[in-house]
């Protein structure tokens, strides 16, 4: 059963380009179990969108979720606003990327669930990078291979550098980077 707790809007006044990653003080995220990087569902006037969880000490005060001025701007939240959220379960469509991961066929509804979880940012974008990376493995035939590929902006933001590993038991490692970044 799932447990819903309720806090304010308060607008961060920075923009991100990623509207869904919400602040969360430290309290309240002791008080409710949530980790940095932990995922949530925020409820308002008949919507929900999944979010990742910050946490601070400043930024929010208890009983508030930091909420970036994009998510003000697109989604016309009210400053104070009371919030329905409750902690987000892992997306179905993981289980899909290990399966593809692994050398297996998917059925429509989970190639639908990965696609639907990758435009709503349900998955992160290390997921994203496994799931591109199962899609290239048929045509990876080196034990290392690089592909760039050049993504549409929603699905990673950067043109970016996979790097797909082969372990000695055939289980792929996917490593990505942007382009130019000197990690």
């Amino acid at each position: 059963m799932k447990q819903f707790f309720y806090l304010r809007a308060k607008k961060i006044d920075i923009a991100t380009g990623h509207p869904w990653i919400v602040v969360i003080h430290k309290s309240d995220a002791d008080r409710y179990g949530l980790q940095p990087g932990d995922e949530i569902n925020i409820n308002w006037r008949n919507k929900q969108r999944e979010a990742v969880v910050d946490i601070s000490e400043k930024l929010v005060k208890s009983g508030q979720i930091g909420l970036f001025k994009d998510v003000f701007n697109e989604y016309k939240i009210q400053e104070h606003q009371l919030l329905e959220l409750s902690l987000a379960g892992r997306p179905k469509s993981i289980k899909a990327i290990q399966k593809k991961l692994l050398g297996e066929k998917l059925s429509y509804q989970e190639i639908y669930s990965i696609i639907s979880d990758i435009v709503n940012d349900r998955l992160n974008d290390v997921e994203v990078g496994f799931f591109v990376a199962s899609a290239l493995a048929k045509k990876i035939t080196s034990p290392i291979k690089k592909c760039i590929l050049w993504l549409k902006p929603w699905l990673i933001p950067v043109p970016c550098l996979i790097l797909v590993k082969w372990s000695p038991t055939n289980i792929p490692s996917v490593d990505y980077r942007a382009i130019g970044s000197r990690q």
